[in-house]
């Protein structure tokens, strides 16, 4: 099982894992939709979370979805699971494979 460590300064988790690649660290700045792409080493299950920055689950895009080796997408409406907008602020996306966090992404939402 990988490990993480988990700092919090202030509100912001910053995660940091072995096998995690944050491509656009510290964050991405997306003002209407946020698109996320990972790559998967080995196909599995895949459940994606948005979780905002007190660590509170804002929406789910995938759950428990069967997915291929190779490069994926997902697409971020910046609503919560009740479809409402949860405010700007930052937040992140995390992408579980057979339950194991294999990719984070942190955004800052901003729609001003």
């Amino acid at each position: 099982m990988k490990k993480a460590s988990v700092f919090v300064f202030g509100f912001l988790p910053f995660l940091f894992m072995a096998s995690c690649d944050l491509t656009s660290y510290p964050f991405m700045t997306v003002i209407d939709t946020a698109e996320v792409s990972y790559s998967l080493d080995t196909g599995g299950t895949v459940d994606i979370t948005v979780e905002n920055s007190y660590m509170t689950n804002v929406r789910t895009l995938v759950s428990s979805e069967e997915q291929v080796v190779g490069s994926h997408t997902v697409t971020w409406d910046l609503l919560d699971d009740s479809g409402e907008y949860p405010g700007d602020g930052l937040y992140t996306v995390e992408v579980f494979l057979n339950e194991e966090r294999v990719f984070v992404q942190i955004l800052e939402v901003d729609r001003q």
